[in-house]
């Protein structure tokens, strides 16, 4: 049967709406101070088994970073705003292959934080094998991209779809884990099982 004629019998079988779905109405916003986003979103990622470093220089962040990773290898996954504080590095070996067996971290950029959740939001630039295939991550964040709520952070990201390219977003909470194997909770299954996120709590260039 011709793929166009099959297709508009299936749908003139298909049950019509009888109204018009409700429209939901978007819950009311606190306004919360930036301290206090970013009170949230340490208590909230670090319930979620993340490690968070608030960073007051970018000397701190090189500090933190060199401390975790050691000598290990890692990846930039595209962290294009940080390319240059991440040049200072002198320790680790960076890859651009992000598959490679004997990477260690990811290190990414978060394009905001959720404060009640406790969530990092990437978009496209990321590259997603570099946040998913190495077994730890560190995670770039400023302290002014953290959010108070899925609903704000849902507003800046169809905001971001209308005006750009970025087709793309995926939130990520705490590690990778699952409970599918005799209800144990097992970190590290499906992603990296240590994550970190770095809070920039200084303003950029400083």
């Amino acid at each position: 049967m011709e793929r166009n004629l099959f297709l508009a019998q299936l749908r003139s079988r298909m049950p019509q709406p009888t109204t018009k779905p409700e429209q939901l109405e978007m819950p009311a916003q606190r306004v919360l101070s930036a301290e206090r986003r970013l009170e949230l979103f340490i208590e909230r990622a670090t319930a979620a088994l993340t490690h968070v470093h608030v960073c007051r220089s970018e000397e701190a962040v090189i500090g933190v970073i060199e401390a975790t990773i050691g000598h290990d290898s890692y990846v930039d996954t595209g962290c294009s705003q940080n390319a240059a504080l991440l040049a200072k590095l002198t320790g680790p070996s960076k890859h651009v292959v992000s598959d490679d067996h004997d990477v260690k971290f990811g290190i990414s950029e978060a394009r905001l934080g959720v404060a009640l959740t406790g969530s990092c939001v990437f978009d496209a630039s990321q590259h997603r094998g570099g946040t998913l295939l190495p077994p730890r991550h560190i995670i770039l964040l400023n302290a002014s991209d953290i959010v108070e709520d899925l609903y704000a952070a849902y507003a800046v990201v169809g905001e971001s779809l209308r005006t750009s390219r970025t087709s793309v977003f995926a939130f990520h909470t705490g590690p990778s884990r699952s409970a599918d194997i005799e209800q144990t909770m097992a970190l590290g299954v499906h992603g990296p099982g240590d994550v970190h996120v770095l809070v920039f709590a200084f303003p950029s260039g400083e």
